[in-house]
C-alpha cells in the first residue's frame, strides 16, 4: 500500500510542472487564437518562393522595421500601420472608432518550411492618432483589451463583428506575398 501511494506521489510530482508549464491556445476565428492569455493571429500559406526570395519581397513593402533573419525564420516589427477597413468591406462609419483612430504596431515570426510558410503575429498595440476628450495623440493601448474578455480565455462577441475581419484582411495583405508570374515567352 505504501509502495502505491509513493509511486502515485512520484508519478504525479514528475507531471504536475508539466501540466503548469504547458501553453493553453484557444482557438477563434479569422486566424486569431488566444495563446497564454494574448491574442495572436496565425496563418499559413503556400509558395514556391524560396526563403530568401520571401524575405525579400517582405522587406520590399518598407512595412516592417528591426528585422532579423536566422536560417528560416525571419521576425520584427510592423511600422505604425492603418488596419484597412475599406479592403475589407467597411466604411469609415461602420467601423468601430478604436479601429479608424489608432495605427497598429506589432511583433511578427514568420517560419519557412519548403513549400509553405508560417506567420505569427503577436503583442499587437494600438496607437491613438489624434487627441479628443478621451483620447492623447500617440498614447497606445492593448489590442488584446478589445478583443479577449477579463478572464482571458474568451474573445468578445464585439470583436467578433468587425473587428477580427479588418485585422484579418489587413494582416493577410501585410504578410501574404504573391507569387512570381512565369513569363511565357513563347509567342
Amino acid at each position: 500500500m505504501r509502495t502505491t501511494i509513493k509511486v502515485i506521489a512520484l508519478l504525479f510530482a514528475c507531471f504536475f510542472p508539466v501540466c503548469c508549464i504547458a501553453q493553453e491556445t484557444i482557438k477563434g476565428k479569422d486566424g486569431f487564437e488566444i495563446e497564454d492569455g494574448q491574442v495572436i493571429w496565425r496563418k499559413i500559406y503556400n509558395t514556391d518562393l524560396t526563403f530568401e526570395k520571401l524575405v525579400s519581397s517582405l522587406k520590399e513593402t518598407g512595412k516592417f522595421e528591426d528585422t532579423e533573419t536566422t536560417e528560416n525564420k525571419f521576425t520584427g516589427s510592423t511600422k505604425k500601420l492603418d488596419a484597412d477597413h475599406k479592403g475589407a468591406g467597411y466604411s469609415g462609419i461602420a467601423t468601430p472608432m478604436n479601429v479608424t483612430g489608432s495605427n497598429f504596431k506589432a511583433f511578427f515570426l514568420v517560419e519557412f518550411k519548403e513549400g509553405r510558410y508560417r506567420v505569427t503575429v503577436k503583442n499587437i498595440d494600438l496607437i491613438w492618432k489624434a487627441t479628443s476628450a478621451y483620447t492623447t495623440a500617440g498614447q497606445s493601448f492593448s489590442f488584446d483589451e478589445n478583443a479577449i474578455k477579463n478572464d482571458k480565455k474568451r474573445f468578445r462577441d464585439s470583436f467578433y463583428d468587425k473587428m477580427s475581419k479588418i485585422y484579418d484582411y489587413s494582416f493577410n495583405k501585410l504578410f501574404e506575398v504573391k507569387q512570381e508570374q512565369k513569363k511565357n515567352q513563347d509567342w
